[in-house]
């Protein structure tokens, strides 16, 4: 691909030249309002994603609150634009495929001209290029609560290059994306499987040991099954303590407090601990200090996604005298009988995660757990020098899992930034489509 011929000069801040038979015009030539409402409310609901556009929220993975009554929403129908005036700053835009409905606090705004390529405007309008206009335009005192208005959408300057041009683009980066977007669900199938295998090597160590030849024996656990002779079942309550968090909003109008940092359910991730925002509570000390943290506490949430429930995160003490809320568990335990660094291997075994889906209350995507349910856990368990050379070759095996699982993200993440440059330079008429429409890509163009 290369460049235009001839190219001319603009005035915008986030762009210096188009090429020189292209135009620009406010949106107003191009857009109009569309506030039609409906009247009882049954078409389908329709939401934004930031990453997909305009989609079902029947498809959407969203736990907001539902309305009673939907009666008085904006329709919309197939090429209409739809803004999310309060994340149109975080890409909340996209031209909708289907009919229906959507928010009040959305907008609707259709092509005057019924022909025009509704695709090109997709990609313009969703492009990293435009996103500076829509950030500027959106209006308010905090960032949750930026507005981009009616009138503001309207005065924003759209580059519109001749009709048969548009189709080329169109064309040009629908097969290009398409290719990209096969390779990024190739590697991120890799992944999937990576971590698979590391699954499975995980769970043979933790219920059978490093030796495959060893005599085994039945734990007395379904779950469980065989283990090596040797090896002993104990549950958790007996091998570890398991201390409950602090409970938020309580006052204490009569006592002394001082200021303590806290980790809630957003601190507590999937093998590690965010640190980057940190809360605090006023507290009396003696009430804190049933709560401190101390380094070598597993931290588990009590509830969340089915999937990861039941994950441990090893506390290190990176922050002194920090406490827990109620809903993180920090278990603590007797390191003459289990390692924390086996114990953490153990709450990834699959035996482990079966116990928490069976034994957890779910309601719909979330799942959670208790002290009591956590307490009763089993857990198969080897001598300490066995402990410890399990852990020796399991922490091999994450260390180079991790590493190749690294180096795929790595590419996944050129994939992604090179699909986001390619249709900037694309609608922007830094490349040009028509002459260099090659959408040839393969495994080794990144």
């Amino acid at each position: 691909m290369r460049a235009y011929e001839a190219y001319k000069q603009i005035d915008l801040p986030w762009l210096d030249r188009i090429p020189a038979h292209w135009r620009v015009q406010r949106a107003k030539t191009f857009f109009k309002v569309i506030n039609e409402r409906s009247v009882e409310g049954k078409e389908e609901l329709l939401s934004v994603s930031s990453t997909q556009g305009v989609i079902k929220r029947n498809d959407a993975n969203v736990t907001m609150f539902q309305a009673e009554s939907y009666a008085g929403y904006k329709l919309c129908w197939p090429k209409d634009l739809v803004v999310n005036s309060l994340w149109a700053w975080q890409n909340g835009l996209g031209f909708s495929n289907y009919y229906g409905i959507v928010s009040t606090a959305y907008s609707v705004y259709r092509l005057k001209n019924s022909h025009a390529n509704y695709h090109y405007y997709n990609y313009l309008l969703r492009s990293s290029a435009f996103q500076w206009e829509l950030r500027i335009r959106s209006k308010g005192i905090w960032k949750s609560r930026y507005i981009l208005s009616d009138e503001d959408f309207l005065n924003s300057p759209i580059i519109c290059p001749p009709r048969e041009e548009q189709d080329a683009i169109v064309r040009f980066l629908d097969a290009k994306c398409a290719k990209i977007d096969r390779l990024i669900k190739l590697k991120e199938r890799q992944i999937a499987l990576l971590n698979e295998k590391k699954q499975l090597i995980i769970n043979q160590a933790v219920t059978r040991g490093l030796d495959p030849n060893v005599p085994m024996k039945d734990s007395g656990v379904d779950w469980i099954g065989e283990i090596p002779e040797g090896w002993e079942v104990s549950k958790l309550k007996y091998i570890g303590v398991i201390q409950t968090g602090v409970t938020l909003g309580k006052d204490y109008p009569k006592e002394a407090t001082s200021k303590y940092p806290y980790l809630c359910v957003a601190n507590v991730q999937d093998g590690y601990i965010d640190l980057k925002k940190i809360k605090f509570i006023n507290l009396p000390p003696k009430e804190a200090q049933r709560y401190f943290l101390q380094k070598g506490d597993i931290l588990m949430t009590e509830g969340g996604d089915p999937d990861k429930l039941g994950r441990g995160s090893v506390w290190n003490n990176e922050i002194a005298h920090c406490l827990h809320q109620n809903h993180i568990f920090a278990v603590r335990m007797d390191q003459k009988k289990v390692l924390i660094s086996f114990f953490r291997f153990v709450l990834q075994a699959q035996y482990c995660k079966e116990y928490f889906l069976l034994s957890a209350k779910q309601t719909t995507n979330l799942a959670s757990t208790n002290k009591t349910t956590l307490s009763n856990l089993y857990v198969a368990m080897p001598s300490l020098g066995a402990q410890e050379k399990i852990v020796e070759q399991l922490d091999k095996v994450a260390a180079l899992y991790k590493t190749k699982i690294k180096i795929i993200e790595k590419k996944i993440l050129t994939l992604r930034e090179y699909k986001t440059k390619i249709i900037s330079d694309c609608v922007t008429g830094k490349l040009n489509c028509i002459a260099g429409n090659d959408t040839n890509l393969g495994e080794n163009h990144v």
